[in-house]
């Protein structure tokens, strides 16, 4: 057994022994993958093509006014934060409230049952 600051001899014999094994033989490298075959170029008479979306559907003024207060109302907020001192707090409040009214006046006006009624899935 060595202690720190005891000397070990040197053995000629184990260091040869130690790298005779080393650096003669180099790992095989597996073959690289081929090239994948180049796609199939498309059949005409599969293309799909998909119809036009609907037309966005036009808002009435009560609509208007709900989204306005749905996007005026964090609006206001923001610009309370950025700018101290400038809106007062009845400002806010009134930002507070338009927001709650627009998004509560969005959610009781959308359609409660689906337009085209129940549908299991996808038409091939």
């Amino acid at each position: 057994m060595t202690r720190p600051g005891d000397e070990v001899p040197y053995d000629e014999n184990a260091w040869e022994r130690i790298v005779a094994d080393l650096g003669e033989q180099m790992p095989q490298l597996p073959p690289e993958p081929a090239d994948p075959p180049a796609p199939a170029p498309p059949d005409p008479e599969d293309t799909f093509v998909p119809p036009e979306p609907p037309p966005l559907p036009k808002l009435d003024t009560i609509g208007r006014v709900a989204w306005g207060g749905v996007l005026g109302g964090p609006l206001l907020l923001l610009l309370s934060v950025i700018i101290p001192g400038l809106i007062g707090p009845a400002v806010v409040t009134a930002g507070i409230l338009a927001f709650v009214a627009g998004f509560l006046t969005l959610v009781l006006r959308s359609p409660h049952e689906p337009e085209d009624g129940w549908d299991d899935g996808s038409a091939v």
